[in-house]
């Protein structure tokens, strides 16, 4: 195989990314703080969908550091970035030399009251946007503002009315407004967009799974990407049984790859994520990234989102390149005790990042 052949598209999901940053890892080497590439944006805290394995609603993630102390009622009630700090964001992102950004959740990002607003500011600049999205709410208005779109990712989680009803909860006729949507934006075939569904798979849609990679991928869609409710006490968690059934049917599923379909699963348990990371030594991936929550609070990543005493500073008080750069980021990222991280599905990106920033890397001619 030629090397201009190589197919590197598998690698979305790649932990090795940060190679491609050398600047920043010396800026690290030398006692500095790079300006994140990757930005998280919460805009909204509301949610019409109330899927069965949605992080925030889960009481037991509680455990974990999150401050609500009612998931049910936060994501339940209207609540937004302020309307202010949502449309000089896009400025901000520009002057502080900010790549890239995600809409996420949180909530719903598309029911957001000023998203227009936000994607008109946003088209100003030459910032790449991703977002992740139940797919309802991506309409015609929607989809016309989002030409510097990266990758989307709709979380569909079915392939008919009645499954995506169950695991939602919402009515079925919701799934023709995702479907059609979907189809709506691989006809607009925007310029190096990377259209993926995600399938979490529970005991409601275990026997759709086998089904969906086929099913979208008909539809034209770059890739699916199937993950595993992993905490044994939350809704349509999988038994034992079916989590040997899912596992089978991902292998089955692969064979629908090709070089124009991508198939990606993560098999992940809670009792892996329990355990201290012992396996590096500091999380270099804050380097990298920053999240923003609706409360206007800027966090170091996505998972230390809307934990106690994680907040690096407020959006109402502060510009976000002051945050950026501010010494009490560099502090509470060099000063982070990774033991208490749990879970991180970053592992291996922290491993790679400790890696990178080593002095003396040995043995590094025996490629």
């Amino acid at each position: 195989m030629k090397i201009d052949e190589i197919n590197i598209e598998g690698s979305y999901y790649s932990p090795w990314k940060a190679y491609h940053h050398s600047d920043e890892i010396n800026l690290i080497k030398k006692g500095g703080i790079p300006v994140p590439k990757d930005i998280q944006v919460d805009l909204e805290g509301f949610c019409p969908h109330s899927c069965e394995f949605c992080t925030y609603r889960n009481v037991n993630w509680q455990n974990y550091g999150m401050k609500f102390n009612e998931p049910e009622k936060r994501v339940a009630e209207k609540t937004g970035l302020p309307k202010n700090i949502a449309l000089r964001l896009p400025r901000e992102f520009h002057e502080a030399k900010v790549p890239s950004i995600e809409l996420t959740g949180g909530g719903e990002p598309l029911v957001y009251p000023y998203i227009i607003e936000f994607l008109d500011e946003l088209a100003k600049y030459p910032i790449e946007l991703s977002i992740v999205t139940q797919g309802a709410s991506m309409g015609e208005k929607i989809q016309e503002r989002i030409n510097n779109l990266k990758w989307v990712r709709f979380s569909v989680d079915a392939i008919t009315p009645e499954t995506h009803s169950k695991v939602h909860r919402v009515p079925p006729s919701v799934f023709n407004v995702v479907i059609k949507n979907i189809k709506n934006l691989v006809n607009r075939q925007i310029d190096d967009c990377k259209i993926g569904i995600s399938m979490v798979v529970t005991q409601n849609n275990l026997m759709e799974m086998q089904k969906a990679a086929p099913f979208f991928k008909d539809m034209g869609v770059d890739n699916i990407r199937y993950t595993f409710v992993y905490d044994p006490q939350g809704d349509g968690a999988l038994s034992p049984d079916q989590v040997e059934e899912a596992e089978r049917s991902l292998d089955i599923v692969r064979s629908y790859e090709d070089k124009d379909f991508k198939v990606f699963g993560t098999m992940r348990r809670l009792e892996h994520y329990s355990q201290p990371n012992s396996d590096f030594h500091f999380c270099g991936y804050q380097f990298f990234t920053l999240a923003i929550g609706y409360d206007g609070e800027v966090y170091p990543c996505c998972i230390m989102k809307y934990h106690e005493g994680s907040s690096l500073g407020n959006l109402k008080e502060s510009s976000l390149s002051d945050i950026i750069l501010s010494e009490n980021r560099k502090k509470y990222i060099e000063s982070f005790d990774v033991s208490k991280c749990k879970p991180c599905w970053l592992r291996e990106t922290n491993q790679f990042i400790e890696y990178l920033l080593a002095e003396d890397p040995m043995h590094v001619n025996f490629v």
